[in-house]
């Protein structure tokens, strides 16, 4: 309904289909075939959540900047026959933090979660300034991968990969 209102208030005609895997029935595994068949239906495009930003990107022929960058897909176009990868959860929490929290500091943040929206969030807190991100996952490997990726473009900062929270954080 939200999309659908979005898209007759631009004037755009546009049916907005959800796709439920476990409503529907379908296996998780199957992402990459349900992608051709919409594309092959003709589909213009797709936007991908929970549980699927991240392994979405195996199936894709090619990723804007935005996705590379975080290493997640919110947004899928069907272009040409090809599929191409967008990342608009960045500029969209950046937004709503700024207009949210204005004048709150960012310097020192506590983020839950590290996967495909949690790797969007920690991009945009970085780029609105924050200098100490304590990321915590359950998953190891997943915090981690995030922390050095964004060491690498913010080395200035401090960035920790943590699986709880602990005392400390509090501070």
């Amino acid at each position: 309904w939200l999309h659908q209102c979005e898209g007759r208030a631009k004037a755009l005609d546009l049916t907005y289909t959800l796709f439920d895997f476990s409503a529907r029935g379908w296996n998780d595994a199957d992402l990459g075939a349900h992608l051709s068949a919409m594309r092959d239906a003709g589909y213009s495009g797709l936007n991908i959540t929970h549980p699927f930003k991240q392994s979405v990107v195996q199936f894709l022929d090619d990723l804007a900047p935005s996705a590379m960058t975080v290493g997640a897909v919110n947004t899928v176009r069907f272009a040409d026959g090809k599929m191409i990868g967008h990342n608009t959860d960045v500029t969209g929490f950046a937004q709503s933090v700024r207009l949210g929290l204005p004048g709150e500091s960012l310097e020192n943040i506590v983020q839950f979660g590290a996967g495909g929206g949690g790797s969007a969030t920690a991009f945009a807190l970085m780029s609105l300034g924050t200098k100490t991100l304590s990321l915590i996952d359950p998953d190891p490997e997943r915090g981690a991968a995030l922390a050095s990726r964004l060491a690498h473009l913010y080395p200035e900062a401090e960035i920790y990969a943590l699986t709880e929270a602990g005392p400390s954080l509090a501070n």
